[in-house]
């Protein structure tokens, strides 16, 4: 081969690994013998600090142990992940995230790993962030004094504890499940999903009061008010809130039953006293007349 295209060919070779977007290290015998700028910049750090300090230089001590743990674990041939994420400590103590691949690679006469790198510190902090909020609202929703349910196509995707302890189940019971199971009549249940959806796209909302059956087969009445998660489309979720107003509802029963009863008191009364005043006129009138 003509030597002048070989030399053209290891220039474009060294002018895209330099330009690669991640850092490229070529680590040998504990030591990295290559480096190009992304890692410099990325690591903070010269390619002659890299190649005197070794391959730790920048691994967060908490992680130095599993990094040459892998790392002698690759080197003997065992199965062990080449793609992971590990902390980068910086000179001036800032800690970044490294989103790490690893390869082995003929290096010469001896075995090399090729490593390649990303910083994601952004993205790992947004996720930890996401995370947090996650953790944080499922505290407020299962702290909640209603049940809450996220329902796609009248399945329950997402229960609180308040739900699972109104209905008698465990969350893991009643998540994937169809919420026909809740109901004591299955023609009822029909019915209401078409009057709800209904009612959903027309407004985002859907507030009804029914009859909801518990794992021991007792029913009792709830307030179930429905918010599409995406405005007028039920197909996309509806998020539930339950109330149970099964004692309020006895209540205004017993108290309806209550002034039904006085009202009969007041008529029974009334004819009493009518009755008593006509069988005390009767003789009056008959000795007034003699």
């Amino acid at each position: 081969m003509n030597p002048e295209p070989l030399e053209l060919e290891l220039a474009r070779m060294h002018a895209i690994v330099e330009r690669c977007g991640e850092g490229l290290l070529v680590i040998q015998n504990d030591q990295i013998v290559f480096a190009n700028n992304r890692a410099t910049e990325l690591l903070q750090t010269s390619r002659e600090e890299m190649m005197t300090q070794g391959y730790l230089l920048r691994v967060h001590p908490q992680d130095r142990p599993w990094i040459e743990e892998r790392r002698r674990h690759r080197l003997a041939g065992l199965d062990v992940p080449n793609r992971y994420e590990m902390r980068a400590l910086m000179a001036n103590g800032d800690i970044r995230w490294l989103d790490i691949g690893v390869t082995m690679i003929p290096w010469g006469k001896a075995p090399a790993t090729l490593t390649f790198f990303s910083d994601v510190t952004e993205r790992k902090q947004a996720h930890t962030e996401l995370q947090r909020a996650s953790v944080e609202r499922e505290a407020i929703l299962n702290n909640a004094l209603v049940g809450i349910v996220l329902s796609v196509d009248r399945h329950n995707q997402w229960v609180n504890d308040k739900f699972a302890e109104m209905m008698g189940y465990s969350r893991d019971e009643l998540t994937g499940v169809s919420s026909a199971m809740l109901h004591a009549d299955k023609e009822v249940w029909v019915q209401l999903g078409r009057e709800q959806r209904k009612a959903l796209i027309a407004t985002s909302t859907s507030s009804s009061v029914r009859q909801l059956k518990r794992k021991d087969n007792t029913l009792f009445w709830v307030h179930m008010e429905g918010k599409c998660l995406r405005k007028n489309d039920p197909e996309a979720g509806v998020i539930w809130t339950f109330l149970d107003i099964t004692e309020r509802l006895k209540a205004e029963q017993d108290t309806r039953d209550a002034l039904d009863q006085q009202k009969e008191l007041n008529t029974l009364r009334s004819r009493f006293v009518a009755m008593t005043s006509h069988e005390f006129r009767t003789p009056l009138s008959t000795i007034l007349t003699s």
